[in-house]
C-alpha cells in the first residue's frame, strides 16, 4: 500500500477536521439558543408587563386600605369622643361601683344582669341577679360588700338562701352611686 500523504499532512487533516466539526456543532448549538431566546422573548415581556401591572394594583389597594382604616380610625376617635362628652360624673361614678363589685366577687358567685336606678336624691339602688355555687360563698359575697363605706344597704332575701347549692340569687344595693 502506498501512502500518499505524510504523516504532518494526516496530523494537520485531522485537525482541520476536528476544528470544522467543533465549529458546526458550537454553531449549530448558538443558532439553537439564539432560535430559544427569540421565541422567549415574548413570554418574558408579556409576564413582565402583568407584573408591572399587579405591582401598579397592590400600591393602589394599598393606598385605598390605608385611606380607608385612617378614616375609620377617625371616624371611631370622633364616636369615642362624642360617647365620653355623653356621660356624665353620674354615669362614671356607676361604672366605677360596678367595678368595685365585681372586684369584691369571688370566683364562685356569678353575677348575670345589673340594673341601675338613680334616686331623685342622693341614693340609687342597684340589683344584681346571677348565681352563686354555694349558699356560703354567696353569704360571704354580701358581707364582703356590706363592709363597703360606698354600700348604704346591702339587701339579700333570705328566700334566696333556701338552696345549699347552684344558688339563684337577687341582691340590692343601695348607696350614693
Amino acid at each position: 500500500m502506498f501512502v500518499l500523504l505524510s504523516e504532518q499532512n494526516k496530523k494537520d487533516l485531522l485537525r482541520q477536521y476536528r476544528l470544522r466539526i467543533t465549529s458546526t456543532v458550537a454553531f449549530l448549538a448558538s443558532t439553537i439558543f439564539l432560535i430559544s431566546i427569540a421565541l422567549l422573548l415574548p413570554s418574558y415581556f408579556l409576564l413582565n408587563a402583568e407584573k408591572v401591572r399587579l405591582e401598579g394594583e397592590t400600591e393602589n389597594f394599598s393606598k385605598h386600605i390605608s385611606k380607608k382604616n385612617s378614616e375609620g380610625l377617625i371616624n371611631t376617635l370622633n364616636d369615642i369622643k362624642s360617647m365620653v362628652a355623653l356621660v356624665g360624673p353620674e354615669e362614671t361614678k356607676i361604672f366605677s361601683t360596678i367595678k368595685t363589685i365585681l372586684a369584691r366577687r369571688p370566683s364562685s358567685v356569678l353575677i348575670n344582669s345589673f340594673r341601675y336606678t338613680r334616686g331623685d336624691g342622693k341614693e340609687s339602688s342597684l340589683v344584681l341577679e346571677g348565681m352563686a355555687a354555694s349558699r356560703n360563698s354567696l353569704i360571704s359575697f354580701s358581707k364582703n360588700l356590706k363592709t363597703d363605706p360606698l354600700f348604704k344597704s346591702v339587701d339579700l332575701p333570705i328566700s334566696n338562701l333556701a338552696r345549699e347549692s347552684d344558688v339563684k340569687f337577687t341582691m340590692t344595693i343601695i348607696g350614693k352611686f
